[in-house]
């Protein structure tokens, strides 16, 4: 009886030990892979594809300045953002929060929420730009 309990006891505390591992850190991006024009290569909202942001770009200035379409109205505008290496935060026009989830050389895969929609948007890039654009 005593080595049913004590075997019970040792069986919670692994159980409890690795639930309490940190499983899902998210990988970190290089900042100078961000910067340069991407344009949309497929877009998802609530996980369903849609082809209605065909035109949707995006700029990104070491300056901290961006450049998107990605507004309600579709018109292009320019907004201060952060990026530290894992989340992109738009400051600005409706202040956005981007996850990527993968970023290389020519494609970059981010999500944010939108007008109360989640969004998935893959993006390929087209041009490096003048990324030191003050």
């Amino acid at each position: 009886m005593y080595l049913n309990k004590l075997s019970l006891l040792l069986l919670a505390v692994l159980l409890f030990s690795s639930a309490c591992k940190d499983e899902t850190k998210r990988p970190s991006f290089d900042k100078d892979l961000l910067y340069g024009r991407w344009d949309l290569s497929q877009a998802w909202r609530s996980n369903r594809p849609i082809e209605t942001l065909d035109d949707l770009f995006y700029e990104f200035y070491k300056n901290g300045k961006m450049r998107t379409n990605f507004t309600l109205d579709m018109t292009p505008g320019e907004f201060d953002y952060s990026f530290d290496g894992q989340v992109i935060e738009q400051k600005g026009g409706g202040d956005l929060v981007y996850m990527v989830d993968s970023l290389g050389h020519d494609k970059l895969i981010m999500t944010t929420v939108f007008s109360n929609y989640p969004f998935r948007l893959a993006l390929d890039k087209t041009d490096t730009l003048s990324i030191n654009r003050q």
